[in-house]
């Protein structure tokens, strides 16, 4: 994995080489920093403008892919006719689609029964947050002592391992962050590979899926297929490995991290302030 501003030259050939560029972006730790509560992650207003900037550009496709609920996500970054990926990638709306994974409606209650049994157990535990995406759920321990995080770990699986042994759910552990997720073969990757579809992408192998509750315009089912197009992703967390390799060598792939690590990320950048460099530099191209 390479740094991204020593390959810069390289990228700058690539991007040029294409008349296209579907610009991938994840929120918390990507265009926001990381913060002690979901809620106070804002989007700063200069960001904002910079990505409506782009996304104004004929040779840019926005599109913002979160594991936060879609509305909540869409309602903080505010920008309209750009794609909004959320939950990890099984809800997704933007121009010509309206996606919500249809194996997942059925985890609801399971979630909602989680969130109780997690709230009544772990109140007792100063910082824990226990969010309720509707259908995922994240508990958010990076308030808590560190002399606590072990008991919430525990009281955590004792609670996840009956769910985990019927088969209805997994788990993903990220950023101080421990997350329940359906157990679908679904996740960000996937999404991103379907929104290339609709597009008209082909130059990637892309699974088809039951698109009957997706809302797709004529204009969109009778494109011509694009070849010049390159998918540019960038995320900080653990399910964003999931985009990395979906896309592989056919997009650019980029890892928000202070450390080098393993990744099927391309490159790295070091942290926030270096991804909205690399947009302004993408914006003057």
């Amino acid at each position: 994995m390479e740094y991204l501003f020593d390959a810069w030259k390289n990228i700058k050939e690539l991007i040029d080489r294409n008349d296209r560029i579907l610009l991938l972006l994840d929120y918390d730790g990507t265009i926001t920093p990381l913060v002690e509560r979901p809620e106070l992650a804002i989007l700063f207003e200069e960001t904002r403008e910079l990505l409506k900037n782009i996304s104004g550009l004929s040779k840019y496709t926005l599109c913002i892919v979160s594991g936060r609920p879609l509305e909540d996500v869409k309602k903080l970054v505010g920008i309209e006719n750009v794609y909004y990926v959320g939950n990890h990638g099984f809800e997704a709306e933007g121009p010509d689609v309206n996606y919500i994974n249809p194996d997942v409606i059925k985890i609801k209650p399971i979630i909602d029964e989680l969130c109780q049994k997690f709230t009544d157990e772990l109140k007792h535990i100063d910082g824990i947050l226990v969010e309720n995406k509707n259908i995922t759920l994240a508990v958010h321990y990076r308030m808590v002592s560190e002399n606590d995080v072990p008991e919430v770990k525990n009281i955590f699986t004792r609670i996840v391992r009956q769910f985990l042994e019927v088969g209805n759910i997994k788990i993903a552990e990220n950023k101080k962050t421990l997350e329940v997720l359906p157990n679908v073969e679904w996740d960000k990757g996937k999404m991103i590979l379907q929104i290339l579809d609709i597009l008209g992408y082909d130059a990637i192998t892309i699974p088809k899926i039951d698109w009957s509750n997706i809302r797709r315009t004529p204009d969109i089912l009778t494109s011509t297929k694009l070849k010049n197009v390159l998918p540019v992703y960038i995320g900080d967390d653990t399910t964003d490995e999931d985009a990395f390799k979906a896309l592989g060598d056919n997009g650019t792939t980029i890892l928000v991290s202070e450390q080098i690590k393993k990744s099927y990320a391309q490159y790295y950048v070091k942290n926030v302030d270096e991804v909205i460099k690399f947009l302004g530099l993408l914006k003057e191209i």
